[in-house]
């Protein structure tokens, strides 16, 4: 911009100004917090620096944190602490220069609960198991108090059952006398309670299917001969029972005394059929053989 300058003389002279309109927004970066952070502490530093454009330092803007005007060091640089409300918290930095330019940085944080929550639980649990093969199941918990320590411990369980406390890993190797159900209660806890988590487990037998068979020696006989019936067991998964029965027109489920090796003796008494039904009784399952 050029100033003509008259004496009473009529002497002149032109001064010359230079204006600078400022036009640039100063520079507003926020170190910390990082936006959408979870914090469990109410008292939260917002950090960060500033620098005006135009000037090329921080000392001709001002900042304003939800309103509140902050200190800025000579390093253009500030820091400034405010209370958060429990929940999502919007804060608002604002960074403002001599021309009125300014920029804009928006947080949301988020305070937890100041309130200790017990975990929940929030894995399956497997509801079978098989005899004499490891069963294994890792209980599973959440905590909206993120810093907590959960431990893990069982309630009720069968004798052999375990759980590993740090990890919540159960583990168990069911024996042939635990078949059938099983309630178990597993529990996950913190500093602020406990939950639990309850179900059943069927324990059934696992390999080959019970296998029951008749052999006769001889398998053909005369009246008066003597038959040795064996009745051989396959895939008992334990101890089991045998019985036997013949039958004929003459009798109808006559019992055989087996001896310990499955064995019995008959002597022929009438021509005809006879009929013969083993039957064979492991943990509880029945299996039953004919022959003729």
């Amino acid at each position: 911009m050029a100033t003509t300058v008259t004496d009473l003389a009529g002497n002149s002279t032109i001064v010359t100004n230079v204006v600078k309109i400022d036009k640039s927004a100063p520079t507003l970066s926020i170190t910390s917090p990082a936006d959408n952070s979870t914090v469990t502490d109410p008292a939260l530093i917002i950090s960060g620096s500033v620098q005006d454009n135009t000037s090329g330092t921080g000392g001709s803007a001002r900042i304003t944190i939800n309103g509140s005007t902050v200190t800025i060091n000579p390093d253009n640089r500030f820091s400034h602490s405010i209370t958060l409300a429990e929940g999502a918290n919007m804060i608002t930095i604002i960074a403002t220069d001599a021309a009125g330019n300014s920029s804009t940085a928006t947080l949301t944080i988020t305070l937890l609960s100041q309130v200790n929550e017990a975990p929940v639980i929030t894995s399956s649990a497997n509801t079978t198991a098989t005899i004499d093969q490891a069963y294994e199941y890792a209980v599973t918990a959440t905590d909206v108090n993120t810093n907590d320590v959960l431990t893990y411990g069982l309630d009720r369980a069968p004798v052999g059952m375990t759980i590993d406390p740090n990890t919540g890993l159960i583990q168990w190797t069911p024996a042939i006398s635990q078949r059938g159900s099983h309630t178990i209660i597993a529990r996950a806890q913190d500093a602020g309670g406990f939950s639990e988590q309850s179900w059943d487990i069927i324990v059934v037998d696992g390999g080959l299917a019970l296998d029951v068979t008749i052999g006769l020696e001889p398998p053909i006989a005369n009246i008066g001969e003597t038959v040795t019936i064996t009745v051989a067991v396959e895939n008992a998964a334990g101890a089991f029972t045998r019985s036997l029965t013949i039958s004929s027109l003459t009798m109808n489920g006559a019992d055989l005394a087996l001896d310990a090796s499955g064995q019995a003796q008959y002597t022929v008494t009438a021509s005809g059929s006879y009929e013969l039904i083993a039957t064979v009784t492991c943990n509880h399952i029945a299996r039953s053989s004919n022959a003729a």
